[in-house]
């Protein structure tokens, strides 16, 4: 199977509808060290949820009422809290929670078997009466956490490609190849499935992309590329595969019209991406054709040694020119809890009830603004402490 040459990746961003994105909202500042003291919101801003595969309403236990029921009070939750846009887990697994000719129901909302409704339609309905955006989350290259082939389930189109160089089988779960062409027409006509079916407002995919840096996954195809006359180096050659696959959805999307929006959101930390997912995401962010929104997940606080949210934040800031737009993807899911993950500042979140806020007043003057995104809903309408209450109702007062 060959690979897509920096020629093609070149060739699909000019075959693309290659757009400017949606105006994006005016400037406050190219480059603030400082947070504006009052602040008005545009009307276009980007205001967000993503809701997970594991926090959808069970359409296998509850049948097409209840889900309906409880799918309109979680949007209406989110419309309530001055929110406009939800990002909805439709696949998480090479799987769908939707009927899907391409993917087997999903495990999670729909226990594997049809329901014996759509609910992605039901979803659509619900979050339009709301008056909220609704994009398709899906995970492109993602197909199982398990390393065991035989637990995938019955309809997997991983399970045709087993054996060849589409699948990759790590220890940690099963992966379609981010470079191969075949995977890529795959998840094109699984994305074309849905914007065939539904008045979905976008399609999302966040930072599963390369799932290792190890030589050997690849090793047979990169030396086909080399025997063919390719010379880039393996890391260059990924991040080029995975760049042509974006430019290829971002062109299939707006093929259904301007208004279509296709958005990426990558993991925080900008070398990471580059350097291990392989996801050229300043490229992206300087360069449109790839995405019309990035939506880097800065899960950081203040005081995190490693990656600082304000020094963090404005280098992302510094990459796009305003041609790409940046949604910030803040942490919900670390409100009132200790970081564990921090090698500093673990307890700011705990302490504080207004770490968001003062995260939004920091991002909201940067260049190429265009909204926020809060992972994860459950984080914000669940079981939650005190203290990420107080952080919620914080925000909420400020929006």
């Amino acid at each position: 199977m060959k690979r897509l040459s920096a020629c093609i990746v070149l060739f699909c961003l000019l075959c693309s509808c290659a757009r400017i994105p949606a105006k994006l909202p005016e400037q406050t500042s190219n480059s603030t060290t400082e947070t504006s003291a009052v602040y008005t919101p545009k009307p276009d801003e980007i205001r967000a949820v993503w809701i997970s595969c594991y926090e959808l309403p069970d359409a296998a236990a509850q049948g097409e009422e209840k889900f309906r029921e409880r799918a309109e009070e979680m949007f209406n939750n989110v419309a309530d809290m001055k929110l406009n846009t939800v990002f909805v887990h439709v696949r998480a697994f090479a799987d769908a929670v939707y009927p899907s000719k391409l993917f087997p129901w999903s495990k999670y909302s729909c226990k594997g078997s049809d329901p014996g409704f759509d609910p992605l339609k039901v979803m659509v309905e619900c979050a339009h009466k709301s008056g909220l955006k609704i994009h398709a989350w899906i995970n492109p290259f993602r197909v199982s956490s398990s390393d065991n082939i035989d637990s995938l389930p019955q309809g997997s189109p991983a399970k045709k490609l087993i054996g060849t160089d589409s699948v990759i089988q790590l220890k940690n779960g099963i992966y379609f190849d981010p470079a191969s062409t075949d995977v890529h027409a795959l998840i094109y006509d699984g994305v074309r499935e849905i914007l065939d079916g539904y008045e979905v407002d976008g399609i999302h995919i966040d930072d599963y992309f390369y799932p290792t840096r190890d030589e050997s996954i690849d090793r047979a195809e990169y030396e086909a590329y080399v025997s063919g006359g390719g010379d880039k180096g393996l890391n260059e050659w990924r991040r080029d595969s995975v760049s042509a696959f974006a430019a290829g959805l971002y062109s299939l999307v707006k093929s259904y019209g301007s208004d279509k929006i296709f958005s990426i959101s990558p993991a925080g930390n900008i070398d990471g991406n580059e350097n291990a997912l392989f996801a050229d995401v300043e490229l992206w962010l300087s360069t449109p054709g790839y995405a019309d929104y990035i939506i880097p997940q800065v899960y950081f606080g203040f005081e995190n040694q490693s990656l600082p949210f304000e020094k963090t934040a404005k280098r992302w800031a510094s990459v796009s020119d305003g041609r790409v737009g940046i949604i910030w993807g803040l942490a919900a899911y670390k409100c009132g809890t200790q970081d564990k993950n921090a090698r500093s500042g673990s307890s700011e979140w705990a302490e504080n009830s207004d770490i968001i806020v003062r995260q939004l007043s920091f991002v909201r003057p940067l260049n190429a603004y265009c909204g926020f995104a809060l992972f994860s809903y459950s984080y914000m309408f669940g079981k939650i402490n005190e203290n990420a209450k107080k952080e919620m109702q914080n925000l909420e007062n400020m929006l």
